[in-house]
């Protein structure tokens, strides 16, 4: 079974199962869905960080998905800032 079929086998079981046996459709989700999720929540920890707490995490710091999330906060940032300047000076964009 490729790794499509057996996503496309998760969701159809999750969809089609309440979630009472939610534990049941954890235990079939495909591998790469698995690595794919630790790698968004480093990506959304390092957004969080940069946005937030202002200071990288250096328990997260190794992973180079935090690294690029932080970066992107960062990025967010600093155009956030600069549209609210921009406004309080009443230019428009």
């Amino acid at each position: 079974m490729t790794e499509l079929e057996q996503y496309e086998k998760y969701m159809h079981y999750k969809i089609k199962n309440s979630s009472k046996n939610y534990d049941k459709a954890i235990a079939n989700i495909p591998p790469m869905e698995k690595k794919r999720r630790g790698y968004l929540n480093y990506f959304k920890l390092g957004i969080t960080d940069a946005l937030l707490n202002v200071e990288a995490s250096d328990k997260l710091n190794s992973s180079a998905y935090y690294r690029q999330g932080y970066s992107f906060g960062l990025t967010l940032q600093a155009r956030l800032e600069y549209a609210n300047i921009k406004s309080l000076k009443g230019e428009s964009e």
